[in-house]
């Protein structure tokens, strides 16, 4: 007994030694690849709303949940009111987090060996190093799921008492990001099932108070039980065999770029199958519905960002095992994972102040980046320099500009450092809708997107009226649709009619009003005459009409069977004409990119397809094919013309 007692505390401290010792390394390494994105800022505009007074906001004169993190962002939240300073307080915070949830997660391990096979496996994994800082939910999470496994794996029954700390691990997981339900539920299931007596359910569902309670508050003050963030990423209308394909295209990205982060879940599955201890791999379970839920919806544009919650929660589970005490050679281990985490193009342990500047971190045509890349040299603590701003990012300095120079409305693809730095005497309408309640639900335009960037078409009238605070929406019924989303989002909490308006618009009552057919395409109607003055040369800016995310449709007058389109455009990306009767598409035709001179617009004449002079035309649709990050697109003018008057 003696002997067994010293041997176990023997484990015990070579155990805290490992633990302290991984502690050691973990800080240095995030510390050497600590960096911040863009999107952390948007979550930081509403913290900075919030601790100076203007509520849950990200334009003070809406109320709308642009950040899917509740609880992050509360956390956040706290310590700003302290440092009233954004780009150290997310770093410090993120890494102190992190370390938290490594610290935790070293409790749960059965030995030294397992501790530090799952240790090197996270200190290899570049998705995990990543986003362990960044600014984002991700250290939160692995620390909310390093206390949910601990109390599910000590467990040695489940009583009421562990039942009520379990679920509220993983309600507050859901306030991190809803959709960590799905790796928790399996364990959570079993561990229900386990109890004897109604008390456990009744604790079971006691522990989800604090989500019940956020989403009451979210009904009460955004009108609405779900981020804004949900409409404008899931309300695509993307064929699913598309977001399945690109979700696949998101996992052998990971295989190429951080080949260690997937082998080593899969490693650790197999690890704790083959343990066959029932409640561990009922709680792998989890893992497996999330990697198929990230397939399911597309993946993300972030490199590795949706896949440290299932390596954190497998790594766990793999310090369960007891195979390293069964091996004779037990170094071959950690030479496999050394050996798979130095095939990454990206190597976490020798990455350094020039990390990012070789500017092989863009997307391509896949869609997914390696966000450290883009964005560490503007904002690692490596990069610091004492007379340099941080983050020194040019979003950043342009909405540091902005903040003095104006405009008051204004519309841009990446709001995070220039929404937070403008501040809150601007109002910015994001193309990509996170923040915009209009936009979020009108469909999404039907060009090529990119994960995570969905367009929409800002409707005739609607930065009109934001400028101005008038209703000037061209689109009657749309118009309508935005007066309840107003008054939903903008009105006070018990204004006369809200809570009707708030059930109708939850219900789907108001969706007959916007034209989804029109808004998957196009932004303005417009009559030829108004389109028919010659425009050539120089761009006017205020005389041509913007190709934004939507394009034109331009209203004939009558059946048309002329030979010939003439238009003007100043376009970098492919054009496409449509031709239609009604609203029955005859026919179309692209004009493809010229290497123009800048800022000119250029005449083209095109013949128009024969079904379409066979049959008639009443309307003509000008759209992007295509669309760069200019955003600089514009017709000048269009008309339509016999051969013996246009030029080609």
């Amino acid at each position: 007994m003696t002997n067994c007692a010293e041997g176990q505390k023997s484990a015990r401290r070579s155990q805290t030694l490992v633990a302290w010792l991984l502690l050691v390394v973990w800080v240095a390494l995030l510390v050497r690849t600590a960096w911040l994105c863009d999107d952390a800022y948007i979550t930081l505009r509403t913290v900075d709303n919030f601790v100076h007074g203007y509520g849950l906001t990200w334009n003070v004169n809406e109320r709308v949940q642009a950040y899917t993190h509740p609880l992050w962002m509360f956390v956040l939240a706290f310590f700003y009111f302290f440092t009233r300073e954004a780009f150290f307080t997310l770093h410090i915070v993120s890494i102190g987090v992190s370390c938290a949830a490594l610290l935790w997660a070293a409790k749960t391990a059965r030995s030294p060996w397992t501790l530090l096979l799952g240790g090197s496996l996270l200190l290899l994994s570049k998705a995990f190093v990543d986003y362990s800082t960044s600014g984002l939910e991700n250290p939160l999470t692995h620390l909310l799921i390093a206390l949910f496994l601990w109390v599910y794996l000590r467990a040695e029954t489940f009583d009421p008492k562990t039942l009520s700390k379990l679920a509220l691990f993983a309600a507050l997981g859901m306030l991190t990001r809803l959709d960590l339900l799905l790796i928790f539920a399996p364990a959570l299931i079993y561990a229900g099932l386990k109890t004897k007596s109604w008390r456990g359910w009744l604790a079971l569902g006691a522990g989800f108070l604090p989500l019940v309670l956020w989403e009451a508050f979210s009904i009460v003050y955004y009108g609405f039980a779900l981020p804004n963030t949900y409409y404008a990423k899931l309300n695509t209308g993307i064929p699913h065999d598309e977001l399945i394909k690109q979700g696949l295209i998101y996992l052998l990205n990971s295989l190429n770029w951080d080949p260690l982060t997937l082998t080593g879940i899969a490693f650790a599955l197999l690890a704790t199958v083959k343990r066959r201890v029932t409640r561990d791999w009922i709680a792998a379970l989890g893992i497996l519905l999330y990697v198929a839920y990230v397939v399911w919806v597309g993946g993300d544009f972030m490199s590795g960002r949706f896949l440290t919650a299932p390596l954190f929660f497998a790594v766990i589970l793999l310090g369960q095992s007891e195979f390293m005490e069964n091996l004779s050679v037990k170094y071959l281990p950690f030479a496999l994972i050394f050996l798979v985490g130095l095939l990454s193009p990206f190597p976490t342990l020798i990455s350094d102040g020039a990390y990012g500047l070789s500017g092989d971190a863009f997307a391509g045509n896949q869609g997914v980046g390696d966000e450290r890349g883009v964005y560490y040299q503007a904002t690692s603590l490596l990069t610091l320099a004492r007379d340099v701003q941080m983050p020194n990012h040019p979003w950043a300095v342009e909405g540091r500009n902005r903040r003095t120079d104006g405009p008051r409305v204004f519309s841009r693809g990446a709001i995070g450092f220039i929404g937070f730095y403008a501040g809150p005497s601007v109002h910015i309408v994001d193309d990509n809708a996170l923040a915009d309640p209009l936009l979020a639900r009108l469909p999404v335009v039907k060009q090529p997107w990119r994960i995570g960037h969905f367009r929409r078409v800002f409707p005739e009238g609607y930065l009109a009226s934001l400028e101005r605070g008038e209703a000037l929406i061209a689109d009657p019924n749309l118009a309508r649709f935005y007066d309840q989303l107003t008054l939903i989002t903008r009105g006070s909490l018990f204004a006369p009619g809200r809570w009707e308006a708030i059930w109708k618009m939850n219900t789907g009552q108001y969706e007959r009003l916007i034209d989804k057919a029109f808004y998957s395409y196009y932004a303005s109607r417009l009559p030829l005459q108004e389109m028919s003055a010659i425009k050539e040369g120089a761009v006017q800016w205020d005389e041509v009409f913007t190709l934004n995310a939507g394009g034109l449709l331009i209203a004939l007058p009558g059946a048309q069977h002329a030979p010939y389109v003439e238009v003007s455009l100043y376009h970098t990306d492919a054009v496409a004409l449509f031709y239609y009767e009604g609203s029955d598409l005859i026919a179309q035709q692209s004009i493809p990119p010229a290497p123009l001179q800048p800022e000119y617009l250029n005449r083209y004449c095109v013949a128009v397809p024969e079904a379409a002079v066979s049959a008639g035309y009443d309307q003509i649709g000008v759209t992007l094919l295509s669309q760069g990050w200019d955003f600089t697109d514009a017709v000048g003018h269009l008309r339509l013309c016999e051969e013996t008057l246009c030029k080609p």
